[in-house]
Formats: structure tokens, sequence, C-alpha cells
């Protein structure tokens, strides 16, 4: 038991600041290398869990639906017959009258036609019309934009 003692106190070293310091950058030193080794081991699996995990499933939940619009109709003032002839929204349906009958005959239709749609123009800006602002609305996507939608983002 004596000879015990005797090895444990030769065998310690008084402890100072020195030999704290020393051991500490002797511990760093050693560990330097398996600490490199642990961070590029983590950053290399995050970086496939984010790839092989978190990116598919965000493009999945992307691609499930598909946003659609009605676009804005701006308001529509009340014009009266001749404010729209000023304006330049009716057209001038007599701006084809040719004397020769031949030529009446071909266009006593186009005539007609533009005067059906001077009509509707005129019973369209009869009566003031709100504007309507844009219509936004998310639909679940059909299986062929959904397949399009992830060959577009690379699965």
């Amino acid at each position: 038991m004596i000879l015990a003692l005797v090895n444990i106190q030769t065998l310690s070293v008084p402890v100072t600041n020195s030999n704290r310091q020393y051991g500490s950058r002797k511990m760093i030193k050693g560990n330097k290398n398996k600490v490199l080794l642990i961070l590029l081991s983590l950053l290399l699996i995050s970086g496939w869990f984010y790839w092989f995990e978190l990116r598919p499933t965000k493009i999945r939940q992307e691609c499930s639906w598909v946003k659609h619009t009605e676009e804005a109709i701006p308001a529509k003032p009340a014009m009266t017959e001749e404010q729209l002839r000023i304006n330049g929204i009716l057209e001038d349906c007599n701006k084809h009258n040719y004397e020769n009958a031949e030529t009446n005959r071909f266009i006593r239709p186009l005539r007609e036609s533009c005067e059906s749609e001077n009509k509707k123009k005129i019973e369209e800006y009869k009566e003031d019309k709100a504007s309507v602002p844009t219509k936004e609305w998310w639909v679940q996507a059909d299986e062929e934009e959904y397949k399009f939608c992830l060959h577009d983002k690379g699965l």
C-alpha cells in the first residue's frame, strides 16, 4: 500500500495556470481534426436532408394548387351617342359608301354588322358601370398540371 501511495504521489504533477493552458491547447490541437470532421459531416447531412426531403416536399406542395386570376374591369362612365362618336368608340358605318351598285351589294352586310356593333356599344354605355377588382382563387391542380409543374421545378 505504501508503494501505491508513493507511485501516485510521484506521478502527480502540481497543477498551475501554465499547465492548464498547455493542456487545453494540446486538447484543441488534438481534437481539431475531429471537430472539423464532425462539422463537415453535419453540413453534408443537413445538405442532403434539405435536397432530398425538404425541397421535394415544398415543390410537391406548391405544385398541388394552381392560382387562377380574373382581370380587373375598369369603370365605364355613361355616355351619349354623340360622346361615343367624338371619342372614337363608335365606327363610321358610312365610310364605305360607294356609288357602284355591285360594290354596294358586298358592302351592305358590312354596314349592317357595323350598325349592329354600334348599337351594342350604345347599349353598353347607357349606364355607369362600376369597376370590378381583380379576382384570385386557388384550384387543386389536375394530374397533367401537377406533372408539368414537378418536371418544371426539377423533380
